[in-house]
């Protein structure tokens, strides 16, 4: 047994390592097994059972190496979401929902964040500051994330895009690993920002430039 959840109605969901789900029905008493059915493409996406989350919509998450299944109670039907849907990758482990309903999982690359509403993802990784085989916690407003640098606390709600094209600005000009200035004699005219054309013989044919964007 990998996971368990209560689920609101009081039905244990328990998840396995090759086993799929199992489903204990409160009201009947009875199991009931579900498993991945390769060739239907039908049930879950893995019967490697990673983690279980019911979110704030009563839908039912389950994280496996093969893909994020999202289990939609009023249809009793699956969808599955993996890298074609913009993930790192197809290997899903620890799941949280934030309270806007964003769905935040961890993977063997990161973290990302899934809107169910507009099926977009936004993925963090080591780049980000964000360490790899992380364990998610949440209490209510942040979410923790642990792993080997350490504990990382954040608030999903103050992470903003910035859609904003950030400005290139040359910063140094060199011929032959040496800083050229503008000048009246010189190649350079004027300043790089402000310079339309730049004309170079074939003397001076190892050049470079530094930019800040």
């Amino acid at each position: 047994m990998y996971s368990l959840l209560k689920d609101k109605k009081g039905n244990i969901w328990i998840g396995t390592y090759g086993g799929g789900v199992n489903i204990f029905d409160r009201k009947s008493e009875r199991f009931r097994v579900i498993r991945s059915a390769e060739h239907s493409g039908a049930g879950i996406s893995s019967n490697i059972i990673r983690n279980l989350y019911q979110d704030s919509n009563d839908n039912i998450w389950i994280t496996t190496p093969d893909g994020l299944n999202k289990y939609i109670a009023k249809d009793q039907r699956f969808v599955v979401y993996s890298k074609k849907d913009g993930f790192f990758n197809n290997v899903f482990k620890d799941i949280t929902e934030d309270i806007k309903g964003n769905i935040w999982v961890t993977t063997e690359s990161g973290i990302s964040t899934f809107d169910p509403k507009h099926i977009s993802v936004r993925n963090f990784d080591e780049a980000d500051g964000v360490s790899v085989n992380t364990v998610m916690l949440n209490n209510g407003q942040n979410i923790f994330l642990t792993g080997n640098r350490g504990i990382i606390k954040f608030d999903p709600l103050a992470i903003y895009s910035n859609k904003t094209i950030p400005a290139v600005y040359f910063t140094d000009f060199q011929l032959f690993n040496k800083s050229v200035f503008p000048s009246a004699n010189g190649p350079l005219k004027e300043n790089l920002n402000v310079l339309k054309e730049l004309t170079l013989n074939y003397e001076q044919s190892v050049f470079s430039l530094n930019l800040l964007a």
